[in-house]
Formats: C-alpha cells, sequence, structure tokens
C-alpha cells in the first residue's frame, strides 16, 4: 500500500541507520563528555538532513523501560510534573528525566512559572543530553485559560530567564521550546491565525502534538499542515513532542502501520531537518479513537522499530 512511497522512505532510513547506531551508541558517553560534547554530539554524528531524534512518552520511568525494550532504541521522553502541580522541581536530578537510563533528550513541561526555574535549569548535568524545557504546552487549547497575548507575554519572560539562567553556567544542553496542540489549529480555533507562536529568538524548536484518529496522514492532516504553516520560515527548527496514530472506524493494525511508513516518508521529505518524532505510547483515554499505544509485535512495532533502526523494509 506504499507502493511510491517507499522508495523515497528507503532512502531516507538507509541514510538514518548508520547515524542511529552511532547516536544510540553513544548516549551513555555523553553522559561523561565535555559541557559542549552531549549538546553537540547527536547533530554531528548523523546528517542534517535527518531526523535526530526518535524516541517514546511512556508515563513513568518503568513504563519507559519496558517501551525501551519493546520498541526501542528510545532517544525521547517527555515529562509533565505532575507531582510538583506542574511546576519545576527544585533540582533536575528531583525530575523523571534524571532517572531515565540511555541519556535520552527530555522534553520538561511546566506551566507555573518562574517557581524553581532557576535551580532547576542550574542543576542540569553539564554533560548530560539536551533538556528542552516546555512552558505551558498546548496553550491554544481553551482549557489554557489563556488569550495569545497572555501566553506569548509569559513565554517569552520565561524563555529570557532560561536562557540567562543557562548562560550564567556556560550550559549548552539547555533549550527551549513552545509545543503547539495542533488541534487548536482548526478554522475558527484559537490558533488558527498563528497568534500563540512566540517570536523566534526566544524559541530554539517550534514543536508540535499532533493524533490522527482516522489515519489520514500528515501530508493531508488540516490541522497539522495549518501549524506547518504557523511555523515555517522562521529559521528555527521544528519536532514532534507528541505523535500518537489511532484505530477508528474499524481500521486495522496493518492500515496503521501504513499510515506510519507513510508520514515517515513524508517527514523525510518535506521536514529534511526534524529536531525529534516522540511517539505517544500510552493510552490516555481508553476505548475506540484514543489507542496510540500499538502492540509492539504488530505490524506498527515492526514498523516503528525499523524506522528507529533506521532499516525500513520494503
Amino acid at each position: 500500500m506504499r507502493s511510491g512511497r517507499t522508495s523515497s522512505l528507503k532512502r531516507w532510513a538507509a541514510g538514518l541507520g548508520a547515524a542511529c547506531l552511532t547516536v544510540t551508541l553513544g548516549l551513555v558517553a555523553a553522559a561523561q563528555a565535555t559541557p559542549a560534547a552531549a549538546a553537540s554530539r547527536a547533530s554531528s554524528t548523523r546528517s542534517p538532513s535527518r531526523v535526530t531524534y526518535i524516541g517514546a512518552y511512556s508515563p513513568s520511568v518503568g513504563t519507559w523501560k519496558k517501551a525501551y525494550a519493546a520498541i526501542g532504541p528510545l532517544q525521547t521522553d517527555k515529562e509533565f510534573n505532575t507531582k510538583t502541580g506542574t511546576a519545576l522541581p527544585p533540582s533536575f536530578r528531583q525530575s523523571e528525566c534524571a532517572s531515565l537510563p540511555h541519556n535520552p533528550v527530555c522534553i520538561v513541561n511546566y506551566k507555573v512559572p518562574n517557581t524553581n526555574l532557576k535551580s532547576y535549569v542550574q542543576s542540569v548535568p553539564p554533560g548530560r543530553n539536551l533538556v528542552i524545557l516546555v512552558y505551558h504546552d498546548e496553550p491554544e487549547l481553551g482549557q489554557s485559560g489563556l488569550s495569545a497575548t497572555q501566553f506569548k507575554d509569559q513565554f517569552e519572560n520565561q524563555a529570557r530567564k532560561i536562557m540567562s539562567y543557562a548562560k550564567e553556567k556556560g550550559l549548552k544542553n539547555v533549550k527551549v521550546a513552545m509545543d503547539s496542540a495542533t488541534s487548536g489549529y482548526k478554522p475558527g480555533a484559537k490558533g488558527y491565525n498563528c497568534s500563540f507562536i512566540p517570536p523566534a529568538k526566544y524559541v530554539d524548536y517550534y514543536l508540535a502534538d499532533v493524533y490522527e484518529h482516522t489515519l489520514t496522514g500528515l501530508a493531508s492532516l488540516a490541522i497539522f499542515q495549518r501549524w506547518n504553516h504557523c511555523t515555517a520560515g522562521k529559521g528555527v527548527p521544528r519536532g514532534l513532542a507528541e505523535y500518537g496514530l489511532d484505530r477508528c472506524d474499524g481500521a486495522t493494525e496493518a492500515q496503521r502501520a501504513t499510515t506510519l511508513g507513510d508520514d515517515a516518508a513524508y517527514l523525510a521529505r518535506k521536514f529534511p531537518k526534524l529536531v525529534l518524532w516522540n511517539y505517544w505510547y500510552a493510552d490516555s483515554h481508553p476505548g475506540a479513537c484514543h489507542d496510540p499505544m500499538f502492540p509492539a509485535r504488530s505490524a506498527t512495532g515492526t514498523e516503528w522499530r525499523k524506522i528507529e533502526a533506521g532499516t525500513v523494509a520494503s
């Protein structure tokens, strides 16, 4: 079913294979490297036209370790700080990210501004892999309670502080990202007019949370394409902080695997400098149309492992 898209995916995967292996084997060593080495190692060992980090979210340290074994090697995770009321803990050592093996890139979301911000940033070990701080992900959704102006004012304030605190300590592995909910980019939705996107000078990465409830494919998914329009051409790398494929309306596992392969080919063509791709490997809302957690031994599981390894079969 992939037909014409298979050849481009194979070319992407072939180029990614050696780089994925190099980065995966180098992650543990990077934890003991010089301050600049951890932040630059992946970019120096991968082609700049390939996805830099591929991994998955799982709700806890224990489940992430199981996911690593089942669908890995995982190079990313996302953290929400729910134990501290969505504020950052006083120290990076108290974060879930610090307890994860294999030194993944961590996308750390927090929603309480300023609390523990300086102590958290400055406690990140200089040799650790990237820690990407996200102030208030998915601000475009109604439940955020923020207008575009309020969000950008708060985000820019936090970004300036994060960058300043990191510079004070010479930390090159602490980064800032804005993380959008693509569901907020429907016509008439709060994000459709691009008003929530902060200026590029406050952002190291523009990230998106995107779910395909009907296996549409990113190339045809209108909400993703609107976010793409809003963030393109700003000179800032982009990535998928949450990505999930649901099976609705009788869709089969084989169809989900095909959509995954098609999305990989599309991203290789249209997002050649994608910084990360983080699968949502959890079922937060059990039931029809909320089941992104594919079985590890399914066709989708096989496809995902091959994408991570960089060797996708025809």
